[in-house]
């Protein structure tokens, strides 16, 4: 009798640690038109849709862990689909330390927007626009080397909901550049609609938002700074409907996103 109150102890203990592992943002069942967006730092993201979690650019902000802002581990995300996609090798989007994240998490996949020399069979993507499916998510990739070195953006379908993560896709000339508006035409090409924008804001995302017609953009590329996503999102021709934008005034800040609409989450 004495060994089985401990047994049963012991299985309260676990409950509880996995319960406080996983918060509730984390396990609220999602429809197929929701989706759970939280900004991790800078030009990184976590998105939440009904069976998938995906991640681009992910890395730190000074002083913490890469997922320090989402209150859990990386082992918390084992279990589900996990799909990393990293834009280009610049540290303020690519931090190595994540490819530590597949042996906590079984079975994540990680996209590069370049071709990284890996020992693990990851999808690295080089010059050619390519269409890749893995495990129900469908990206399409863009490339260019605005900074000098190779890099690419991505137009991702999960559970029926489009997002576009820009990375450093984004030029002062906007239009006037070749690349920039032949990339962004050829994605819009790909989807009559685009639920989910996350785009640097140093130039021509006024044309690449009329371009692909979001339903809610995310300002990003500002980590340590994030009031200017508030100054931008302020300026006459954003705050004009119908752009919606999510604000991210801190690292871990959660929005929801159902059928075009967003408000953000406790």
């Amino acid at each position: 009798m004495r060994r089985l109150a401990l047994v049963l102890a012991l299985l309260v203990v676990v409950a509880q640690t996995v319960a406080a592992a996983e918060p509730a943002w984390m396990t609220k069942p999602l429809k197929a038109d929701e989706a759970i967006v939280v900004y991790l730092y800078h030009s990184g993201w976590l998105v939440r849709t009904h069976s998938h979690v995906l991640i681009f650019d992910p890395v730190a902000a000074p002083g913490q862990k890469i997922l320090e802002p989402l209150g859990v581990p990386p082992t918390a995300l084992a279990g589900r689909n996990v799909t990393v996609l990293v834009s280009h090798a610049h540290s303020d989007h690519w931090d190595p330390s994540i490819l530590g994240w597949v042996e906590q998490v079984p079975g994540i996949h990680y996209v590069f927007g370049w071709e990284l020399e890996a020992k693990e069979p990851h999808v690295c993507l080089g010059r050619n626009r390519v269409v890749t499916r893995m495990g129900g998510v469908t990206i399409y990739n863009v490339h260019h080397a605005f900074d000098g070195i190779p890099e690419s953006a991505f137009l991702v379908h999960a559970d029926g909901l489009w997002l576009y993560h820009a990375g450093d896709h984004s030029h002062s000339r906007g239009a006037k550049d070749k690349t920039f508006r032949d990339n962004l035409s050829y994605l819009a090409s790909r989807t009559h609609h685009l639920d989910l924008m996350f785009t640097p804001t140093w130039g021509g995302e006024l044309y690449a938002i009329r371009v692909l017609r979001p339903r809610v953009v995310f300002p990003m590329h500002d980590g340590g700074r994030e009031v200017q996503y508030a100054r931008w999102a302020s300026r006459s021709e954003v705050a004009a409907p119908p752009i919606v934008v999510g604000i991210a005034d801190r690292p871990g800040r959660r929005f929801l996103y159902r059928n075009g609409r967003l408000r953000r989450a406790p």
